[in-house]
């Protein structure tokens, strides 16, 4: 079953390998699936692993090829492309902490869904390359669907399904609990540090402002 990211071209998708299917079922197979994101090849027993990491096209082909193929394009050039910072700008408060400090919190979960999919059996380049693609393509569909990000995740939640079961466990262990506090505590201590920075300049040059 392909996941929802393929309309953004931001898909994480895996095929494996079946009794009945030929190379060329495979790569036809892979094919269409690198058309809109990221595929790799796995070994049959670990489907279940994979999906654990992501919704995927999960099904049963022939042996493998090349494991993995990333997407040739990318948004930008270079990571200095990506943008320019007005020397207006202020480097503290709420707006920081999401698109400053933000990527921390991504990265975390990134490296804990690829954990997950290391303790079910998944190579680690294999579950960081799937958790990482499922993260860009969850973050294109809220970008470019307009759709509040609950109803994404409604469209992926099947009844009595893996991803609900998922999503349950996820609230079972605190996680969205810990990401609000997580930017609560980001936003508290960019407050801190500028008071300590408003606090310095006016002991040093008897000005500065207040917060």
């Amino acid at each position: 079953m392909p996941n929802t990211p393929c309309q953004v071209r931001a898909a994480a998708s895996s095929v494996s390998a079946g009794a009945h299917s030929s190379s060329a079922d495979l790569d036809a197979i892979a094919s269409l699936m690198r058309a809109v994101g990221a595929c790799v090849v796995v070994d049959e027993s670990l489907i279940d692993a994979v999906v654990g990491v992501r919704r995927d096209f999960a099904r049963r082909f022939s042996p493998p090829t090349p494991r993995f193929q990333r997407p040739t394009s990318t948004p930008f050039n270079s990571a200095s492309d990506a943008f320019e910072l007005h020397p207006d700008v202020a480097l503290n408060g709420p707006s920081t902490l999401n698109s400053g400090s933000g990527p921390a919190y991504v990265y975390q979960i990134i490296e804990a869904m690829a954990d997950g999919g290391v303790l079910c059996g998944l190579p680690r380049a294999d579950a960081t390359l799937l958790a990482a693609q499922t993260v860009m393509g969850a973050a294109k569909m809220v970008l470019e669907s307009g759709e509040h990000p609950a109803a994404l995740k409604d469209k992926v939640c099947s009844p009595g399904g893996t991803t609900i079961r998922a999503v349950a466990a996820m609230e079972a262990a605190g996680v969205r609990a810990g990401m609000i506090a997580a930017v609560r505590a980001s936003a508290e201590r960019s407050a801190e540090l500028g008071r300590a920075t408003d606090e310095a300049e006016a002991k040093a040059t008897g000005t500065g402002k207040k917060r």
